[in-house]
């Protein structure tokens, strides 16, 4: 029983170790084409006391706080989505909307990049999937 337990323990720090390095990996790509398409943008921001911005677009009076999640979709039911756990979704909103306030930022978007090219406005965010964020930062200045 205790070899069970071992072996159970050791495979959830496995598979946790294996999806944040998917995620890290996500973001390393995501941020790589972000800075090709406008090398302006910031990368890895930091705030003081609160981590950091995954990125910073700012042009003109546009300053635009972004979060990037490994996320394939984003889907609402009944204000949050339901089908991941532990309200991931509702924490990654309260991060960047927290973070862009820090930094003064007007604009809060999570970015989806494996997600296909959508573009929602969410309880004082933007939702953005795949490419539709050069689209969106394109139209804002």
């Amino acid at each position: 029983l205790l070899q069970l337990i071992m072996l159970a323990a050791a495979w959830l720090l496995l598979k946790s170790g294996l999806i944040r390095l998917y995620g890290y990996k996500t973001e390393q790509r995501a941020l790589k084409g972000l800075r090709a398409r406008l090398p302006d943008v910031q990368i890895n921001v930091p705030v003081s006391g609160a981590g950091d911005i995954d990125a910073l677009y700012v042009r003109g009076s546009v300053c635009a706080a972004i979060e990037i999640k490994s996320w394939r979709t984003w889907q609402i039911k009944n204000g949050w989505n339901r089908s991941t756990p532990d309200n991931r979704t509702k924490k990654a909103l309260g991060q960047i909307k927290r973070l862009a306030e820090r930094v003064k930022a007007n604009q809060s978007i999570v970015w989806l990049p494996k997600a296909t090219p959508f573009s929602i406005q969410y309880k004082g965010a933007w939702i953005i999937g795949g490419n539709a964020i050069y689209r969106h930062l394109s139209d804002l200045g």
